[in-house]
């Protein structure tokens, strides 16, 4: 498991892009989860692909551990890339 624990890329502008993404894969979690969003809707057709499903299906997350590890990598990751 690889776990940042350091880095000189921080910047001091707070990190928009990644609360931004952060925001929609917990959104998309609840709806989800809640029965508002249909998972066939989002999930990738490997037949049939579209530029819609192939982003969308990024978003989705099957548990809360799931939710949250990822989650937890786009934090300090995010940090990392904006910097």
């Amino acid at each position: 498991m690889f776990i940042p624990y350091g880095t000189t890329c921080y910047s001091d502008a707070p990190p928009y892009g990644t609360r931004l993404i952060l925001l929609a894969n917990v959104v998309i979690f609840a709806l989800v989860n809640r029965g508002v969003l249909d998972v066939e809707m989002l999930w990738m057709d490997w037949e049939n692909p579209s530029l819609f499903t192939m982003v969308s299906s990024t978003f989705l997350q099957v548990e809360y551990l799931h939710l949250a590890s990822n989650l937890f990598y786009l934090w300090m990751l995010g940090r990392i890339v904006e910097g």
